[in-house]
């Protein structure tokens, strides 16, 4: 069964003191798979600036515009029409081995999302889950053992953790939202030896919503595995990668998939609010 979800994301800056000039690149344009196609997407800047598109490195379509004149405030909104599909089965039922897994090519092909980054690190406090998750009879029964554990172990708590926050101090903290979910778990999986990476998008937040609907949202993140194909996890939820979640990009972690960073002349110091809404519109 598809879904069409029609999502509107804004973003408001407010600086504290004028900006001289600035530059920014934008990852908030949802990107087509095999089950996923975005019908449309429009993006509009104020103050007025001229807007580039490329795909980075990783295949993730990026916006980036400059402003070249003094301002106090930004706003980025942007609109997407796009047409999902329900996700693969459950990481469980793959049949692939360990020993694929672990073999030489698969470690050569996907080092990238096999490898610890600043967020993505390594600690004796996986230790325990990892060497439990090794002993399942399957790499595909091992991730569902870690998706569980996390839940057990990490309360969704928003406000206690921030961008900045790595895996390992999720978990000492025992809280943190969604980045800090897919951070701990990507951690781990990593660690187990099962190439994963760190994905950015949308979740629309009912089981079933009305036709027409807006409801609230925000954006999300989730992970998938290579398991001879790529399986899409929801750590923070206990819920199958679905037709409600819309992808935006993948990478090794938050940082390669940040809806907006950048550079600018004046003092940073500034507030920021994002309002997200989505409606299903089929």
């Amino acid at each position: 069964m598809s879904w069409r979800i029609e999502i509107e994301h804004n973003t408001f800056y407010s600086y504290r003191n004028s900006i001289t000039s600035q530059f920014n690149e934008v990852r908030i344009t949802p990107r087509d798979t095999s089950k996923q196609f975005t019908i449309e997407h429009n993006l509009i800047v104020s103050p007025g600036a001229t807007i580039e598109r490329y795909k980075d490195y990783f295949g993730t379509r990026v916006v980036t515009f400059a402003i070249e004149e003094p301002h106090s405030d930004l706003t980025i909104k942007a609109t997407s029409l796009v047409e999902t599909a329900a996700g693969a089965s459950r990481p469980s039922k793959s049949p692939v081995s360990w020993d694929h897994v672990k073999s030489s090519t698969i470690a050569d092909t996907y080092c990238e999302y096999l490898s610890s980054t600043k967020f993505v690190d390594t600690s004796e406090l996986y230790n325990e889950i990892v060497e439990e998750a090794s002993k399942a009879q399957t790499p595909g029964l091992a991730v569902e053992m870690i998706m569980e554990w996390i839940r057990e172990n990490i309360a969704y708590l928003p406000g206690s953790t921030s961008v900045t926050t790595t895996a390992s101090e999720a978990l000492e903290a025992r809280s943190g939202v969604c980045q800090d979910f897919v951070h701990l778990a990507l951690s781990i999986l990593r660690a187990v030896g099962i190439p994963s990476r760190y994905v950015s998008g949308y979740l629309y937040p009912l089981d079933q919503g009305e036709v027409g609907e807006t409801v609230t949202g925000e954006s999300h993140a989730w992970c998938e595995v290579w398991l001879g194909d790529w399986y899409g996890v929801d750590p923070t939820n206990d819920t199958p990668v679905s037709q409600k979640h819309v992808l935006v990009g993948w990478g090794r972690d938050y940082s390669d998939v940040a809806p907006v960073k950048g550079v600018l002349h004046g003092d940073p110091s500034s507030e920021m609010n994002v309002e997200v809404k989505l409606k299903r519109i089929a």
